[in-house]
């Protein structure tokens, strides 16, 4: 009589779980580190700067004479900016302040290093709930971990962590808020908390709240759960009325230019370039490969949580044909506006099985690639060439010709950046200088320490051995295979 052969249950092990998160948190977080902008060169990054500077010195909203912005009722100028943000900003940029005092240095030069920060703790946060919410769907966490690393480094996530926008705070609420609501718990108090807040971090997150609580109504939570993620978020548009009120006088007025967009004639054409175009603003798929893989973990989803696929599916399609419908977009390193959604098509590439995932991982290097030379230079780099030698940036908008894409000039911009910041004196652009731009120096922090009397081989000592440490956590919280039953 053959011996039969059993094998085990596939239960997830969450023996070592924290430590693969501490290691998901602690190793994006080093590495980020070691190539932290100093200095914001965008507009939207150097308001929120502003806006911050002015809650610390002032406990105002406005911004410090001469910013610009937008002329309020009371005389001063406000930031067209979200509310969320400066104030999440505001502590690190308090710790700027202080150093800068400490140093001699105007606070603008120390400020920027300590905002920038701040995003990178929030895409380090944001990728350990990919890990997370990937779990809740039901990977392993060997896929949850893969999926993980794809969203930090396999996408666009890895410029907008250098930057002050407030995508990478939406794709943090969000993700923790559709978290909460799959936790078998139903923390739905908080759940409905994150949905107000993401609303005062963007309002393009008003979406997200009536989705949750029809996913509630369909899990059959009781009234209270059902009515909070209508009820908060609604908390969250008064909020935001009554800031609108303070700055312009008139609850309805943003400051945004509305009479640029909402267009429904162009909207499948923005659509699709969104996710195809090579241009400015657009190309999900080329600027974030992995997210192709996406496709199949959702339908792994859809069979085994059909209810959680559709509300990933809801918001999606949510914030794709919401931004599809607005004509205007400026100096963005791929589809900016759809960087909330990474974290949640990252998620679903978990499912994958471990024989296809072999493919994710192929796609992740090649995002890694396409992404990486912002690490050392600032992405606008190429629009700032086509600008100074006459070019209309405006022509790369969504649908322009790949051989002008910022996708395919990008390393070659990152090169002429480097060969200009090996002889630009770091000392004269800090002193204020017309002579020298933020696009002639290195925009790394280790790149600018002469100008505290540090040799720069100091702090790129001191960077690589927070590369290598990132790299190592990472290495060592990788998670061993699980067992799995064979095919029958």
């Amino acid at each position: 009589m053959p011996q039969l052969e059993f094998y085990p249950i596939c239960r997830k092990d969450y023996s070592t779980l924290p430590k693969m998160l501490l290691a998901l948190g602690i190793g994006v977080t080093l590495m980020h580190l070691a190539f932290l902008k100093p200095l914001i060169w965008d507009l939207d990054g150097n308001e929120v700067l502003k806006v911050s500077y002015s809650l610390v010195t002032d406990q105002s909203f406005s911004l410090p004479p001469g910013s610009g912005g937008m002329l309020g009722p009371d005389g001063q100028s406000y930031s067209i900016r979200y509310l969320l943000l400066p104030i999440l900003v505001a502590p690190f940029v308090a710790i700027g302040i202080l150093i800068s005092s400490w140093l001699g240095l105007p606070w603008i030069s120390t400020t920027g290093i300590f905002a920038v920060s701040s995003t990178v703790l929030l895409t380090a946060s944001t990728t350990v709930l990919v890990a997370l919410l990937a779990l809740k769907l039901g990977s392993t966490k060997q896929g949850a971990y893969v999926a993980a690393l794809g969203f930090a480094f396999g996408t666009i996530a890895l410029t907008y962590a250098q930057t002050l926008f407030s995508e990478p705070l939406l794709a943090f609420l969000i993700i923790a808020c559709v978290y909460l609501a799959f936790d078998e718990s139903r923390s739905w108090i908080g759940c409905s908390l994150l949905a107000m807040l993401s609303i005062l971090a963007k309002p393009a997150g008003i979406i997200v709240g009536p989705i949750i609580s029809i996913y509630f109504l369909s899990k059959r939570y009781q009234i209270s759960a059902i009515l909070g993620p209508i009820i908060f978020p609604a908390l969250g548009i008064l909020l935001y009325l009554t800031y609108n009120y303070l700055r312009f006088g008139n609850p309805l007025i943003t400051g945004q230019p509305l009479s640029v967009g909402l267009s429904a004639f162009e909207m499948p054409q923005r659509l699709l370039g969104f996710l195809f175009g090579f241009g400015m603003g657009g190309g999900l798929i080329w600027y974030c490969p992995p997210v192709a893989m996406a496709v199949v973990g959702f339908f792994k989803a859809s069979k085994s949580k059909p209810l959680e696929a559709a509300v990933l599916a809801e918001i999606g399609l949510g914030f794709l044909m919401l931004h599809s419908f607005w004509h205007c977009c400026g100096w963005d390193w791929g589809p900016r506006f759809l960087v909330p959604l990474l974290p949640l098509l990252l998620a679903l590439t978990g499912l994958i099985d471990y024989r296809s995932r072999k493919w994710l991982v192929a796609l992740c290097i090649v995002g890694f690639i396409v992404n990486a030379p912002t690490l050392v230079s600032f992405y606008q780099r190429y629009y700032w060439e086509l600008e100074a030698t006459g070019h209309q940036v405006w022509q790369l908008s969504l649908w322009t010709n790949i051989a002008d894409a910022p996708l395919s000039n990008v390393w070659a911009a990152t090169f002429r950046q480097i060969s200009e910041a090996m002889v630009t004196d770091v000392k004269v652009f800090l002193a204020g200088s017309d002579s020298v731009t933020l696009m002639q120096i290195l925009p790394v922090w280790w790149w600018i320490l002469p100008a505290i009397g540090v040799p720069v081989w100091c702090g790129a000592t001191v960077a690589g051995l927070l590369l290598a440490t990132g790299i190592g956590v990472l290495w060592r919280g990788w998670p061993k295979l699980e067992p799995s039953a064979p095919s029958i």
